[in-house]
């Protein structure tokens, strides 16, 4: 059995050894930038191919145990994951569709702002399933506008400027200046006798 003080002088040599050569190491480096830069990104070369194979094992073996932990599955458990896969897939489903809903409606009020006197109208008497929007969210602009001349046709009173409709706040009904104001009372039969005999 090696002596203890044999062991540290064995550890104390290979100390010295290692320090003598970090010295020289550094003193090449110091002599020559570009040999040590040179060897610098060969080791970083050497690592990054070390670490791009460990990183292709490791997709491998992931991929092997995906592939053996399905076959190991039993057939509850396999319907189970389908079933959540497919639960997964509707609930996406379902979040882009109310998000189509959304910007359908917005973009039909913001067609109809200016034409219409309230541009909600536009979302309430316009069927917005008769509208699709694109993959990148877009809606057809034409078929919107379409879509409104066509309400207008049908309710002119929903335009901005009232439709035919025009006069005061009050839209009360308006005499003719022809027409002579009646009176209370006897005058009144007076003018009712008047216009029956007249015809």
């Amino acid at each position: 059995m090696p002596d203890d003080n044999d062991q540290a002088t064995d550890n104390d040599q290979a100390t010295d050894n290692d320090q003598d050569q970090s010295q020289q190491d550094d003193q090449s480096q110091q002599d020559d930038p570009q040999r040590a830069n040179a060897g610098l990104l060969a080791d970083l070369a050497r690592e990054r191919k070390t670490r791009q194979s460990a990183e292709k094992r490791l997709r491998t073996i992931e991929a092997e145990l995906g592939r053996f932990q399905q076959a190991n599955q039993s057939e509850q458990e396999q319907a189970l994951a389908k079933a959540s896969a497919d639960a997964d897939k509707a609930a996406r489903a379902d979040e882009r569709t109310k998000a189509n809903r959304r910007i359908i409606s917005a973009e039909v009020r913001a067609a109809a702002g200016g034409r219409l006197h309230d541009p909600a109208d536009a979302v309430r008497y316009i069927d917005l399933e008769d509208f699709d929007v694109d993959d990148d969210g877009e809606l057809d602009a034409k078929a919107v506008g379409a879509a409104i001349e066509q309400l207008l046709k049908d309710k002119p009173y929903l335009a901005a400027n009232g439709g035919k409709a025009s006069g005061s706040a009050d839209q009360g009904t308006r005499r003719k200046d022809t027409e002579p104001a009646v009176e209370p009372g006897i005058g009144r039969l007076r003018r009712a006798y008047e216009t029956t005999t007249k015809k």
